[in-house]
């Protein structure tokens, strides 16, 4: 595997000259962590090469002409690219420079698997560096070492942010939802920085076997040495930790300090001769004098908020040193070294000291077998070798971002909606083909997830085998010579379902924001071509009904089905465009108001109706089952005791209204309340089919009468009740199946949402759905797709943005 790392790290012999340029030690904990990563790849046999814009800047040093260099250590390759060191420039040149190294890396690496690895800080780079990704289908991951630099402005009252901190943390932003994978310090950073769940792994820490020294020997020194390395600031502790150290009174102990900061002219101001100050020396020297002392101290607080986010590369260093740590309880420390090391128990001053008095106590023979256990553990847990390994195995894993598979995956998704949701562009053979692409792009994306999904242990699915098998021995008892025809209808029904299922629960934002948006654009067009189609057409409901001529040629107008999805649809989009994003306010309008002006043009009563009752669900946000059953209860009693009002307002209605389909609707009702059904009434034959039905099911209650029917009527699929037909061809074993098919369903649905509030939106939709099926046909490809898969899908995305939205405000407050 060939590997493009991007990072200010460099070769240690380039290293020491910008050091000696500088006449300062530079970011030396960012040289030996990415140095350390660097030696482990090599070690994991990948081919690295390092594009490094060097550590280094006009405040660092006066130099301002680099030249471009390139050289190899330890066989690593690197490349320094030319830069005038002034500021703006010095990016414009090395990000040009950079671009043209990557391409000759693709061409040089061809055929070799390769993936790009880059630091987080390096911010200028960033989005470059993913775009080219992106083009070239690499996948592209970030070591993030430190997320505080780019949060910490956002603390700040507006008037007091720095503006290049602040675009910083939007290029930051824009850059964590884009990579395809993590290397984090801690788990709390994959909280912050993992806004889509990409694939991460924790690597708190790295030591580079080569620059280990030999075993520590014990401790021959007659007082006990405390050592500190680092940076001298006030708030890593380092000054409270002094100030205790005061107060020991006798010679028994001696404080080192190392390092360079604030606290400096503090520390050598002190009085106090067991403590000695040495000042910045090299990486090399501190390493020595930490296996010359008795303790290492990182006295840092702990409730500092980037103390989650970190951790502080020395701990690990001092353990590999074999000498005994002694340091606060920060979050970012895993708890699998709390046997290694020694913690305080308060962090101030007299906590300090209490802690100080009771490593006095110890034997130096128990603190050395403490750090030889220390150092045992890292060098064996954290080394180059095994925790570079974690990288390179994520790398080599099924690729589950892979740009290649997701427009394979999307394309499909794409096919699938446009023939389930346009009207008369309906093909079982490109439906068919484009689920098995979606089914080989899904696979080889994410293998795992898929195998776990598809399987036995999952409940939805193995209810949806049982539906089918008991549906096949219906067909071949009853009927063999329907069974290609309903089984591609009920096999396109359950594709569509598992498909919804699938990407919920693997909370697959970019395929289901995908298919939000297409599917709503979609949508509007089918609106607004079928109000247009009605201002030239008269009656368009019987049109779509009976299938005439005249329908049929109108090819993308809103059909049956559609219009019934449509009325579910609408009360996630209700809701949406209340709570919902400010910026999608008008596409949510847009899609309501065409929607509601579709489904009155067409005048589906029955559609109008379930519309009416999903908004007042919504008003009154029924989900609790008690609620919802008083609801019913008052509603039923209120409609007997207004019959003759409403059996008056029908018949009034029905003589006033201008069209043709809702007059005779409101006709039929007025007969139906008043018990004057004659053979003239539209509803006078559903009720005939509600009785064939009922009287069907009570011949053969069990198992039902199957596709054959009995000597009268062949009962066609969910002819106007699919809960009735359920029961007359497969009596109660197969209501129970289907029904409860359904409630799994949805439940599995409504288990994909986390918010309580959304729950309650989408168990309206799905009520809905089960009322209507019981007053007519609901095993249509369109209503599942509405029901099943884009309306839950609609739900997640909203709920995801809102996540997404809420991490990064949480950011800025």
């Amino acid at each position: 595997m060939s590997i493009f790392y991007i990072s200010t790290v460099c070769s240690n012999k380039k290293y020491k000259e910008l050091c000696d340029l500088n006449n300062e030690i530079i970011y030396p904990s960012n040289q030996k962590f990415h140095s350390a990563i660097l030696r482990g790849l090599i070690e994991n046999n990948c081919n690295t090469i390092v594009f490094s814009g060097l550590p280094t800047s006009t405040k660092k040093t006066k130099k301002r002409l680099f030249t471009f260099q390139k050289e190899e250590e330890k066989n690593v390759k690197y490349y320094y690219p030319f830069f005038l060191n002034l500021k703006i420039l010095k990016k414009i040149l090395v990000i040009l420079q950079f671009i043209f190294i990557f391409i000759f890396w693709l061409f040089k690496n061809v055929r070799n698997e390769k993936s790009v690895l880059i630091d987080s800080a390096y911010i200028s780079i960033s989005p470059v560096a993913i775009f080219l990704a992106n083009v070239f289908n690499i996948k592209i991951g970030t070591i993030v070492a430190d997320i505080y630099d780019y949060t910490s402005s956002k603390v700040l009252p507006k008037s007091k942010r720095n503006p290049i901190k602040k675009i910083s943390c939007k290029i930051s932003n824009y850059c964590w939802k884009n990579y395809d994978f993590f290397v984090l310090l801690t788990e709390e950073m994959n909280k912050i920085v993992n806004i889509n769940n990409k694939p991460y792994i924790i690597m708190e820490g790295i030591i580079d076997l080569n620059k280990i020294l030999d075993n520590k020997k014990k401790s021959l020194n007659k007082e006990m040495i405390f050592m500190y390395a680092g940076g001298l600031k006030e708030k890593y502790g380092l000054k409270t930790f002094i100030e205790a150290f005061n107060k020991i009174e006798n010679n028994k102990a001696k404080l080192w300090i190392f390092g360079f900061g604030e606290l400096e002219s503090y520390i050598r101001l002190l009085k106090n001769k067991n403590i000695i100050y040495y000042g910045s020396v090299t990486n090399e020297e501190v390493l020595k004098m930490e296996k010359k002392a008795d303790i290492l101290v990182n006295p840092r607080f702990t409730n500092e908020e980037y103390t989650k986010y970190s951790f502080p590369s020395k701990t690990i260093e001092y353990m590999a040193s074999g000498t005994p740590v002694l340091t606060t309880k920060l979050t970012g420390i895993p708890k699998e070294y709390d046997d290694f090391l020694y913690y305080f128990n308060e962090e101030t001053v007299d906590g300090f000291y209490n802690k100080i008095l009771e490593i006095l106590n110890i034997s130096k023979d128990k603190l050395f077998e403490k750090g030889k256990k220390a150092k045992e553990f890292v060098l064996n847990k954290k080394n180059s070798i095994t925790q570079t390994k974690k990288i390179v195995n994520i790398l080599k894993e099924d690729n589950q971002n892979n740009k290649s598979l997701f427009l394979f995956q999307a394309f499909s998704l794409m096919i699938i909606s446009f023939i389930t949701i346009v009207p008369n562009s309906s093909n079982k053979y490109i439906f068919f083909f484009s689920f098995i692409l979606w089914l080989l792009s899904t696979y080889f994306m994410d293998k795992k997830f898929f195998i776990n999904f598809f399987s036995f242990k999952n409940i939805p699915f193995i209810m949806i085998i049982i539906w089918i098998i008991s549906y096949c021995i219906y067909w071949i008892i009853g009927r063999a010579d329907l069974l290609c025809l309903y089984f591609t209808t009920y096999v396109r029904i359950i594709i569509t379902i598992l498909i919804g299922l699938y990407h919920l629960k693997k909370s697959d934002k970019r395929i289901i924001h995908f298919i939000v948006v297409f599917s709503g654009f979609l949508i509007l067009i089918i609106n607004l071509y079928t109000i247009y189609c009605n201002i030239n057409y008269y009656n368009l409901s019987r049109i779509l009904s009976t299938g005439t001529d005249i329908g049929m040629n109108l090819y993308g107008i809103a059909s049956y089905s559609y219009i019934y999805g449509l009325v579910f649809l609408q009360i996630p989009l209700i809701y949406l465009f209340f709570k919902g994003p400010s910026k999608h306010k008008y596409f949510y309008f847009a899609l309501i108001l065409s929607s509601i002006v579709t489904i009155l043009v067409t005048e589906f009563l029955i559609g109008i109706i379930l519309l009416v009752l999903g908004v007042i669900m919504y008003i009154f946000k029924i989900y609790n089952i008690k609620r919802l059953l008083l609801f019913l209860f008052f509603g039923i009693i209120l409609l007997l005791l207004l019959i003759n009002p409403l059996s008056s307002l029908c018949e009034n209605l029905s003589k006033n209204i201008n069209s043709y389909n809702i007059s005779m609707r409101l006709n039929d009702i007025y007969l139906l309340l008043n018990n004057r059904i004659d053979e003239t009434t539209d509803i006078k034959a559903r009720f005939e089919v509600y009785d064939i039905s009922i009287d069907s099911f009570k011949s053969s209650p069990i198992v039902g009468v199957g596709f054959k029917g009995d000597e009268k009527f062949i009962i066609n699929v969910g002819k106007h009740s699919t809960g009735l037909d359920e029961l007359a061809k497969f009596g109660i074993i197969g209501g129970i199946i289907l029904y409860s098919l359904f409630i799994i369903l949805i439940k599995n649905l409504i288990s994909c949402i986390n918010s309580k509030e959304i729950k309650n939106i989408l168990f309206i939709s799905c009520f809905l759905f089960l009322i209507f099926s019981f007053i007519n046909n609901s095993l249509f490809a369109t209503i599942i797709f509405f029901t099943f898969l884009l309306i839950p899908f609609v739900l997640k995305s909203f709920e995801l943005l809102y996540e997404e939205d809420k991490n990064e405000n949480s950011l800025d407050s």
